[in-house]
Parts: structure tokens; sequence; C-alpha cells
């Protein structure tokens, strides 16, 4: 065998040999820690829920991992507030927008929203409203290339996030009923990060809140934005009980603040309240605890 060729094989054992070991030693190594974080189906990083202080009316935004979701406008009045928040933390673009009901403290601020930041996808419980600022809103998401109107029990997966979304169950009955049917039409929202467990009510009130008990779901959670501004409603203690939260934030202004009977329920049941009224409320949620403070 000339010299040349024998050389040849030599060095190609030993190339062989070398990836072999490097097989054993690196093809079990640890995945990379961002890797593991970013994976979808799990918290990555942090989720913050900031509820503002918009007066008489509901607006959150929810951000995580650089993109942005909302729930609720807040007032037309409080649109410069919505802006100055979300501008202030460098928002160009909303991934997603959920309307709980069409009621004006609720989307008064919606057209302009839409009309200034890139929404991708707008989230709308399915029925007709009869408030004025109904038609305007229509006319703005006609032209809008993603709009979902919830009519069933759906899921809107947002990152590590998961968003339950729960429209009434009773619709024909609540519009029969009731010529003010919009607060028992809001869609309710489960959002689950990991272990954390938040539920946005909207204006939901006795006879909405008595569907909610009796559907047989589990709503268990940490956090509770409470229904409809803290109005003390028969049944808010029998959905409390059942919810069983740590934390209940109320959307509310300085001039009205929470019934007593809803304060004194909270208390009673050593339920921590944070009211919109003495400022923003942040929610800082890690998948495996969570703070809420002031902000």
């Amino acid at each position: 065998m000339n010299r040349n060729r024998k050389n040849g094989l030599w060095l190609l054992l030993a190339f062989l040999c070398l990836l072999g070991l490097a097989i054993v030693f690196f093809g079990n190594a640890p995945v990379n820690p961002e890797r593991a974080r970013s994976a979808p189906g799990g918290p990555a990083g942090e989720l913050t829920v900031t509820c503002l202080n918009v007066g008489h009316g509901d607006c959150t935004v929810l951000q995580q991992g650089g993109e942005v979701g909302m729930i609720d406008t807040g007032p037309a009045a409080a649109y410069g507030t919505v802006s100055s928040f979300l501008e202030s933390g460098g928002v160009r673009t909303i991934t997603f927008l959920m309307l709980t009901h069409f009621d004006a403290d609720h989307i008064g601020s919606a057209v302009e929203l839409l009309e200034t930041y890139p929404v991708e996808t707008v989230l709308i419980p399915d029925y007709e409203s009869r408030k004025p600022g109904y038609a305007p809103l229509m006319e703005v998401l006609a032209h809008h290339a993603d709009v979902r109107a919830i009519s069933r029990n759906t899921v809107y997966d947002w990152g590590g996030a998961s968003l339950r979304l729960y429209p009434a169950a009773q619709s024909e009955a609540y519009r029969s009923e009731d010529a003010d049917y919009d607060n028992n039409m809001s869609l309710v929202c489960l959002l689950t990060f990991g272990e954390n467990r938040l539920l946005f009510t909207g204006d939901a009130e006795n006879a909405r809140l008595n569907e909610l008990i009796g559907s047989g779901e589990d709503w268990s959670c940490d956090w509770i934005k409470m229904p409809h501004h803290g109005d003390s409603e028969k049944k808010t203690g029998v959905f409390l009980k059942k919810a069983s939260p740590a934390y209940a934030v109320i959307s509310c202004s300085a001039a009205e603040g929470p019934e007593e009977d809803t304060a004194q329920y909270l208390r009673k049941k050593k339920i921590e309240q944070f009211l919109t009224s003495w400022g923003n409320v942040a929610t800082i949620c890690t998948g495996e605890e969570l703070q809420v403070r002031y902000r």
C-alpha cells in the first residue's frame, strides 16, 4: 500500500473516532435554557396585566415578551390616558383587542385606538347592541382583516398565555327579558399563564353570574376583575366562593368606589382588593406566583 493512501486511512479512522467521542459527550448535553424558556405552550418570562385608571370604565393592558394585548378600552374621554400608557411602554402594535361588551365605558376609545394602532386580532361577543357606540365600531371593524365574533366557548392562545372565552349561553333569554341586556352579554375570560389564573368578568349581573355558577366550569382563580365595577349583585358572593381568589380588582371612579356590601364581603373573606380609582393596578405573573401592586 502506498504511503499516501495509508496516511489517508489513518486520518479517516481518527476522524471517525473523534466523531464518536463528540456524540457520546455532547449528544446528552442539557438543553440550552434560553431555548427551553421559549418553547411553545408554557410561560416565557413574565406576563404583566395592568388595569388602567380610566374612571368609570374598564381597560386592561397585557404585556408579554414584547407583545401587547388589551381587554376593553375605557370610555372615549380616557383615550389620552390609554394612549399615554401605551406610548410610555413603546407600544407600536397590538396583538389582540378583546371587547367584553358594547357599553360606552368599555368600548368608548376602541374606534380611535383601532384607527391609531395596528391591531392584529379583534375578539368581540357575537350579538347586536342598541348602544350608540356600536354602529361606529362596526363600521371600523368592517374593514379589519381579523375580527372574531365569539358565539361559543373558545380558546385563544397568546404566547405562554391561554385565554378561555365564555360568551353568554342564554343570550336569547337576556335579550328578551331585559331591554338593557349588554352587561349580561359580556365575554367572560379566564386567562391562564402557567399556574396563574386570572378571571375577567366584564359587567356580568345576577342572571349571568347565576349562569356561570351553574355551568359546571372550574372558576377557581388567583385574581378576579370584579363584575360590574364592584356593584353588589346578589349572586356575587356565591360566585366568589366558587372562584376563591386571593386578589380582587375593582374598576371604578373616585366618585363612586365599590359598593359597601362588596367591600365588606371582600374584607370578610380576606380577599385583598385594589381599586383603579387609586391608580393603575399592575399584576406581575411568573407562571408560578403573582404580585399585585399599584403603579
